[in-house]
């Protein structure tokens, strides 16, 4: 062959292979919300085969356990990349599953084939309420816990929880009517992951509310709740301290769930109840716990009344669902007006927390803490629950007591006499007055003579004795 024929040659084949149709096809599959590298059980998803040219047929091949609603064989024609099914399902759950597709033109036939994939459960979510119904005294705050678990193997993606409540309710700040907990993973057997949320509310009027959870990929959940409130009861003064109509003002708190070993505080702002703040926390975990103050306006039938002390107030303080034993830790903080101690007299010093137990009032430890212009505040650590009383011990007036010693003098007895002067005839007869003389002062006077002449004599003695001397 000459060189010219051999050129012509491999143009005319370089033309014929060009000319022929090149699969460069690849099919996928696809199922918005599924996890990588599986398909969920029961729910619709896509398969594409795509890199066509030219024209043809392609044909879907499913295994067992699979379905479509659509014809297995598409055509397509040039221009056509791609053909896609809609409509495939997988009616159970399969491991390690591989679809194919086969690629068939006027001269050739190609099968390709999916990575492989697992078909699992869709996410099955569940709402679970604590309380699942709420209780509550108008005015106060109670709150609502809501626990959301993913029953299924796929995860669940953006969950949002959703509070619906009635016109007379209203959210505590900080509170939104909607909550996202993000994505809640799947797993087997029941071992998908929970994701829990709260809302705070108060209500006016008893009702009924709602809370919704929705998921991108997931079923939505609603769970209703009945709400019943107690309105408080209202009472008219004569005056200040004192109602007509009451024997008990009461103030109370349900926390749904109480951790053990975290600190929970009940607070009550009510001028006619001396506590301000009752804390306490428990060795264990309880639900629905319900802490109720009472303040009594007469002391309780059967109580004595404390020894030695006078009472400011009486409070009933009971709990629900929680015992004695299960407390850790107790305390409350109460106020004691200034003027009750100043009538009463009674010193801010033996001011003490009582409790009655085991039928006898036994006082607890009492700390002042503070005081202002009105009130003295204290804190009381409690034991446990039961019957209190405020009480201090009045100021004793002290006495004192002067003994005066009297002194009787015995008294001088003046006599005056009556006199009755008679004038006789007086004979005067002088008589010579002989001196009365002192003998002691004689006798001195004779001493110191004789104590003169012995001076004298001594110093003529040595007067003589000396012109003696010097004549020799």
């Amino acid at each position: 062959m000459r060189g010219q024929d051999k050129l012509l040659f491999l143009f005319t084949l370089a033309f014929l292979i060009l000319a022929l149709p090149s699969f460069a096809a690849d099919i996928d599959y696809s199922q918005p919300g599924a996890d990588p590298g599986t398909v969920m059980k029961g729910i619709s998803f896509t398969v594409t085969v795509s890199g066509l040219s030219g024209s043809g047929i392609v044909t879907l091949n499913l295994p067992s356990g699979f379905s479509v609603d659509e014809s297995l064989s598409k055509s397509y024609s040039t221009g056509t990349t791609s053909v896609s099914w809609t409509t495939v399902k997988a009616e159970q759950k399969l491991s390690a599953q591989k679809l194919s597709a086969t690629i068939t033109t006027q001269s050739t036939s190609e099968t390709v084939y999916t990575d492989v994939f697992d078909v699992i459960l869709p996410p099955s979510l569940d709402a679970t309420l604590s309380p699942s119904s709420i209780s509550l005294i108008a005015g106060s705050y109670v709150t609502l816990s809501v626990n959301v678990k993913n029953w299924g193997e796929t995860t669940a993606r953006s969950v949002i929880v959703t509070i619906s409540l009635p016109s007379s309710c209203s959210l505590a700040s900080g509170y939104s009517s909607s909550v996202s907990l993000g994505d809640i993973a799947g797993g087997e057997a029941g071992s998908g992951e929970a994701k829990a949320t709260s809302f705070r509310f108060t209500c006016s009027a008893s009702g009924s509310g709602s809370i919704t959870v929705t998921s991108s990929n997931a079923n939505s959940v609603v769970k209703s709740f009945s709400i019943s409130v107690t309105q408080p009861t209202t009472t008219t003064y004569v005056t200040p301290g004192y109602p007509t109509n009451l024997t008990e003002i009461r103030r109370a708190r349900l926390w749904t769930f109480v951790v053990a070993g975290v600190l929970n505080t009940m607070s009550i702002d009510d001028e006619r109840i001396a506590i301000r703040n009752l804390s306490f926390s428990l060795n264990t975990n309880r639900s629905n716990v319900r802490i109720a103050v009472s303040r009594l306006l007469t002391k309780p039938a059967g109580l004595p009344d404390p020894a030695g002390m006078q009472v400011y107030q009486y409070f009933n303080i009971t709990a629900e669902n929680v015992e004695d034993e299960d407390i850790a830790g107790a305390n409350l903080t109460f106020e004691v007006s200034k003027s009750w101690l100043e009538e009463n007299n009674i010193d801010k010093n033996s001011i003490r927390l009582l409790r009655f137990h085991d039928n006898a009032w036994e006082e607890l430890e009492t700390i002042l803490l503070y005081e202002d212009n009105e009130t003295i505040t204290y804190l009381a650590f409690l034991p446990g629950f039961s019957y209190f009383a405020i009480a201090g011990v009045p100021i004793t007036a002290t006495t004192t007591t002067i003994t005066t010693t009297t002194t009787t003098l015995p008294q001088t007895t003046t006599t005056t006499l009556l006199t009755t002067t008679t004038t006789l005839p007086v004979t005067t007869t002088t008589m010579p007055v002989t001196p009365q003389v002192s003998y002691p002062s004689i006798a001195i006077v004779v001493l110191a003579i004789i104590i003169v002449l012995a001076i004298l004599f001594v110093k003529e003695k040595s007067l003589r004795t000396f012109t003696k001397r010097k004549r020799k």
